[in-house]
């Protein structure tokens, strides 16, 4: 079988697949996504860089986030077949004897558009020299086996970090049974070898699961808890994963379940129900959004991502219940799905559309990470100010023409094949080297090819082209007075937000002595942007009122607009 040729066109419709929008509708998380660390196509540059990890574990990173279908989203699908050890080979490839050929089993994780293919030793290592530089391989060290009588659950080394690096593993992984006998033996044992792995320069990967027959309380089982596997996700961005597989929340209120009569268990605080999910005090409820939000939280609010495993097969629902967990896992935050048995259970061509389908979720723009906010000014009705609650209104009066007359014709302007532009307003620098003032000419370097898009421009600098706007507030004031001119305002704190997940602090903006205001810079990488949204925080004069979390959301070129709305003009081809 050849390589596949890889389509990024959509294969499903998300929505008609959940036959339900209550998901996609979602937008009132209890954590709002302001403070997530987002998957994006910059983010080893914009996360993972700031780590210790050392650069050759960001090299595999980076090839891993630059495979596949997802190659340059920032989110993954991995292929996982290491159940022919924790399910037994006979029962796992039943349905589908090709996979008991190691072969297939790559086929399929290529013809699939993964990023990765996880596995055994034996697995990999038996396709290593035909493979392994062709998709990034996941190599799993420890494992349960079920062949001791009676079964026992306890993960035990399979072979060495050095054999995972000699067959070319991009990265290595691990489970741990958190709550189970074994654990504290397993921790130490997994952040050891965790450590040896990123000194060869591979991606640390740990499915975080639970294992206690006494996580089954009154006939519910606690197992899969949202505040439960939360917590196992901490310990193991603790010892350095540098993704945490989970299984996705089917309830909340573990710990409450575990202190309960005359049994005591770890520590919590309700408000981990109440203010952190939207489950009661006794964490009863939730939204699946919330439950699995929470988990992203305690992966250090994303800085180690979060990817959901995708279940067993059920046959015909498996679509459906693979759509859903990949919804669920995007607008929560998470970094993507690993699905295994609802593919290879079934026959290649049909595992790889169900691959597909799951990735389609994540390539699709409308299905955008749950946010938090209210509308504008809402909290200052009650103290007699105006309230502006058309959305279309306010963003019209902030948008100016005519900067969206100078970005059209800078689209025209690359789609005609020009090679060189003059800056008006913006800074713009390449590789974060040059930087360029009002008035200058920039070439575009041989080689790099500008594409006009249907709503936006992209202008491919290898990674992008990252555009610096800065402008004094000063001017800004002319286009906000209208609305903060009533507020005596004190400050005033914006967060930027792309849709491609990237979030930016564009500033605090304070008053000065002789009354103006500071100035603030934005530098988001512009690729392939269709909508920026702005958060928007201030405190006035009136009395302590505050408001909070208003939020503007347009599509390009009046996201662009918008960021110019303060005298930002704009660019054009040198004639």
């Amino acid at each position: 079988m050849t390589t596949a040729t890889l389509e990024r066109n959509l294969t499903i419709d998300v929505a008609s697949v959940l036959e339900d929008d209550a998901l996609l509708n979602f937008d009132s998380p209890a954590i709002s996504k302001d403070r997530l660390n987002l998957p994006g196509g910059d983010f080893i540059d914009r996360v993972m860089a700031m780590s210790d990890r050392n650069q050759n574990v960001l090299n595999n990173y980076n090839r891993i986030l630059n495979t596949g279908r997802l190659a340059g989203t920032g989110y993954t699908s991995i292929l996982p077949v290491d159940q022919g050890i924790e399910h037994s080979a006979g029962a796992s490839f039943a349905p589908n004897p090709d996979y008991f050929d190691p072969a297939n089993i790559i086929e399929l994780a290529i013809e699939g558009g993964c990023n990765a293919v996880a596995s055994t030793f034996g697995v990999l290592g038996a396709t290593a020299r035909k493979y392994a530089h062709k998709i990034p391989y996941l190599v799993k060290f420890n494992h349960n086996e079920l062949m001791t009588y009676p079964n026992t659950f306890n993960q035990i080394p399979f072979g060495t970090i050095k054999q995972c690096w000699e067959m070319g593993a991009a990265a290595v992984g691990a489970t741990i049974y958190f709550g189970s006998e074994e654990s504290n033996d397993q921790i130490q044992y997994v952040a050891d070898m965790f450590a040896e792995a990123h000194d060869y320069g591979m991606v640390t990967v740990l499915w975080c699961y639970m294992r206690n027959n006494s996580f089954k309380v009154n006939g519910v089982d606690y197992h899969a808890a949202s505040d439960l596997t939360a917590q196992a996700n901490h310990l193991g961005v603790t010892i350095q994963a540098d993704i945490i597989k989970q299984k996705l929340p089917t309830n909340n209120g573990g710990y409450k379940a575990l202190n309960t009569g005359d049994s005591s268990y770890g520590k919590f605080d309700t408000s981990i129900y109440t203010k952190l999910n939207s489950s009661d005090e006794n964490g009863n409820g939730g939204h699946p959004i919330d439950l699995c939000r929470y988990q992203v939280a305690n992966c250090y609010m994303g800085r180690m991502p979060l990817i959901n495993s995708g279940g067993a097969s059920s046959g015909a629902g498996d679509l459906k219940e693979a759509v859903t967990t990949a919804v669920i896992n995007k607008r929560a935050g998470g970094m993507g799905l690993i699905s295994g048995r609802k593919a290879f259970q079934r026959p290649m061509g049909e595992g790889a559309a169900l691959l597909h389908a799951i990735q389609d979720v994540y390539l699709d723009e409308s299905g955008l990470v749950a946010a938090a906010g209210c509308g504008f000014f809402v909290s200052l009705s009650a103290a007699g100010i105006p309230v502006y609650t058309d959305e279309a209104t306010f963003l019209g009066d902030l948008i100016s023409p005519a900067v969206t007359e100078g970005y059209e014709s800078y689209a025209d302007d690359l789609a005609d094949g020009a090679r060189t532009v003059e800056l008006d307003y913006f800074d713009m620098s390449y590789d974060g080297v040059s930087t360029f003032g009002v008035g200058s000419e920039v070439d575009i370097p041989n080689g790099v090819e500008p594409i006009e898009g249907d709503k936006h421009v992209r202008v491919n600098y290898g990674g992008g082209a990252q555009v610096s706007i800065t402008f004094e507030f000063e001017t800004a004031v002319e286009a906000f007075g209208t609305y903060y001119s009533d507020l005596e305002l004190n400050s005033l704190n914006v967060m930027v937000h792309l849709d491609n997940g990237q979030t930016f602090n564009a500033g605090n903006l304070d008053t000065t002595g002789n009354g103006q205001l500071g100035y603030f810079g934005i530098q988001p990488i512009l690729v392939g942007i269709e909508s920026v949204t702005f958060t928007m925080s201030a405190q006035t004069g009136l009395d302590g009122v505050f408001f909070d979390q208003t939020t503007v959301s347009v599509p390009s070129p009046a996201a662009l607009s918008l960021l110019a709305l303060a005298g930002v003009g704009s660019v054009r081809r040198k004639r």
